[in-house]
């Protein structure tokens, strides 16, 4: 896994190369250099770092779970509502699992009162954080005939990766970056007719087999945020 950068030694780079580094290649590494005028010798300190790249929130039941893994160093989990309010977390775990790396996870109950509440959770490093916000779930009314629109909650229009997803685990299209258009899953091909600059979703030709549970996940690089829109489709138009 290491190599040196031969036809630049007799100009004086000595550098190491290490891939596949792991966490435990951190530590302090000595250079020796041995020339004709000398020698010589150099320390270098190389620190490790597994940046949080996801955060998985999502409803189970009752509960409102936030994870997130392979994480180094140990990670801090925080939940936090806007607007602010009282929430208290029943239970954050954190586990280191192979190659020293971490997984944290935490949950909250949720409360019979403030609906409205958007909820944040944020994992964190000395490097890096990432945080996802979640709204609970609305529900839209749609017709079989007509075209129907589900919203997508963008709160900053910087936020470019889009997915949307039906009953958690179908993903109907995807979007990677701002530049970039929008792939459409083969089974839903016939029925997205648009996505919006703010990423809501037009649907058309719908039947039964499209009412449920639509997912909207919005973000880059630090920060995700996900709305849940529960669809029923009647033969008489709806609105929401």
């Amino acid at each position: 896994r290491t190599s040196l950068f031969k036809d630049q030694i007799s100009v004086g780079n000595a550098s190491l190369q290490v891939t596949g580094v792991t966490i435990q290649d951190q530590g302090r590494y000595k250079c020796h250099i041995s020339t004709i005028e000398g020698n010589q010798e150099s320390f270098v300190n190389l620190k490790v770092n597994a940046l949080v790249r996801q955060i998985i929130i999502q409803q189970v039941g009752n509960r409102l779970t936030c994870s997130s893994e392979g994480i180094y160093p140990e990670p801090q989990l925080t939940w936090s509502t806007r607007p602010p309010s009282s929430i208290t977390p029943e239970n954050t775990k954190v586990q280191q699992i192979e190659q020293q790396l971490y997984n944290i996870s935490s949950f909250l109950i949720f409360p019979h009162t403030d609906t409205d509440l958007v909820y944040i959770c944020t994992v964190s490093t000395h490097s890096n954080n990432r945080r996802a916000t979640w709204r609970q779930l609305i529900s839209v009314e749609g017709t079989y005939s007509e075209t129907t629109t589900i919203p997508c909650s963008n709160l900053n229009s910087s936020l470019n990766d889009l997915v949307w997803r039906f009953n958690h685990s179908q993903i109907i299209l995807s979007r990677t970056g701002s530049d970039a258009s929008y792939t459409v899953s083969e089974e839903w091909k016939q029925h997205v007719k648009d996505v919006s600059e703010s990423g809501s979703l037009t649907l058309q030709d719908l039947s039964s087999d499209q009412e449920g549970k639509y997912t909207c996940e919005i973000g880059d690089a630090v920060e995700t945020h996900i709305t849940n829109t529960f669809l029923k489709l009647d033969s008489i138009k709806g609105k929401y």
